[in-house]
């Protein structure tokens, strides 16, 4: 079993995403998310986006003491489950995940540990079996927020 799932706007919480509202958007496409500096640096990450140079808008709440919120953006359904995928491997002892999709929709992304990868094999054929496209996402060869190009070696 995955030791870790994520289905939702809610479940990025733990990686330092505060979904607030969706009102915020004029077009209502997007949602507005504050952010933990966690939840930035993975925002750059997911995206190649230098985090010593770019900047999010300013944050609407504060936060936690212990985890303030330092900035917020504005999210489309779109971004969810890439950033999920960050997310996921950025959890301690993840070492892959899996980006489930079900009649075209998304369903969710889950990690794997270590430990889980013995029964890896199972889920993912279980999960094909109930009608689920399962693909793996991991960091391996040079796969990470910036990712070198295999034929020049430039960094993209």
């Amino acid at each position: 079993m995955p030791t870790v799932q994520f289905r939702e706007w809610r479940d990025l919480k733990a990686a330092g995403f505060d979904l607030l509202t969706g009102e915020a958007c004029g077009l209502m496409l997007r949602v507005l998310v504050d952010v933990t500096e966690k939840g930035r640096l993975l925002f750059c990450k997911a995206f190649g986006l230098d985090p010593l140079t770019n900047r999010l808008g300013e944050p609407w709440n504060r936060g936690t003491k212990d985890d303030p919120h330092v900035a917020s953006v504005m999210l489309s359904g779109d971004t969810l489950p890439v950033l999920a995928v960050f997310a996921a491997l950025e959890v301690p002892g993840v070492v892959e995940c899996h980006v489930c999709h079900k009649d075209g929709q998304w369903q969710g992304v889950y990690g794997f540990s270590e430990a889980d990868l013995p029964g890896r094999d199972e889920w993912v054929e279980v999960m094909r079996r109930l009608g689920y496209n399962v693909h793996r996402r991991a960091y391996f060869g040079t796969a990470g927020d910036r990712n070198r190009h295999e034929m020049s070696g430039r960094v993209a």
